[in-house]
């Protein structure tokens, strides 16, 4: 099997063994933000979503429409239109 096949069928949840695909990148993130929270005394949730899974069944188009009623307006420029 050559690298790119070998590669395309790693899935996500390898992202060490993937081209393009930095495990550290994800830990720094998650130490940056816990180390941040704990800083300014601020509490923290991760939540961790396969989005494939989670939207296979839901429509999309709801869920886009009700973002912006649920997330503070700080987070709703993030949205895409």
């Amino acid at each position: 099997m050559n690298g790119r096949a070998l590669n395309e069928r790693q899935p996500c949840e390898q992202a060490e063994f993937r081209r393009g695909f930095i495990t550290i990148d994800y830990i720094h993130t998650i130490t940056k933000l816990t180390e941040v929270s704990r800083e300014y005394k601020l509490p923290l949730c991760l939540t961790f979503i396969d989005l494939k899974k989670a939207f296979d069944i839901v429509e999309t188009e709801a869920v886009i429409d009700a973002c912006p009623l649920r997330i503070s307006p700080f987070y709703n420029n993030v949205m895409p239109t």
